[in-house]
């Protein structure tokens, strides 16, 4: 069986009766380089050339099933969606600070063992 399901908000592929979800990263940067394409703030030659950075960095993507248990119980225990909460594991499992513009995110955040900061905040340590 093959074909496209849509189950809540995020689609999914049904492949050989496997179940195929997208990565978000990569489609939501194209995404929001079109929509400057759309108002006139880029070119569609500057987004091409960004895609194909973008694919050349070398970035680690983590699934998001492998924290939707942490993620969970910190939804529960602070009334956040379970999609920020992702990606506040994620910030615990790497060992590294959460940057957001997300303010109510920061406060109900703000206390160990959470590392949390807002990104207007936020500036470089010094090499």
């Amino acid at each position: 069986m093959s074909g496209s399901q849509d189950f809540g908000s995020e689609p999914l592929l049904l492949i050989r009766d496997r179940i195929v979800p997208r990565n978000p990263l990569y489609i939501q940067s194209t995404n929001t380089l079109w929509k400057y394409v759309r108002s006139g703030l880029y070119t569609a030659a500057e987004v091409r050339v960004d895609l194909v950075d973008l694919q050349a960095l070398p970035l680690i993507v983590v699934s998001k099933s492998e924290l939707m248990l942490e993620a969970f119980n910190i939804s529960l225990n602070y009334r956040i969606s379970a999609y920020d909460t992702s990606y506040v594991a994620l910030s615990q499992e790497v060992n590294a600070p959460l940057l957001t513009l997300d303010n109510k995110l920061v406060k109900a955040l703000a206390t160990p063992p959470f590392n949390v900061l807002c990104f207007a905040n936020f500036s470089l340590p010094s090499v």
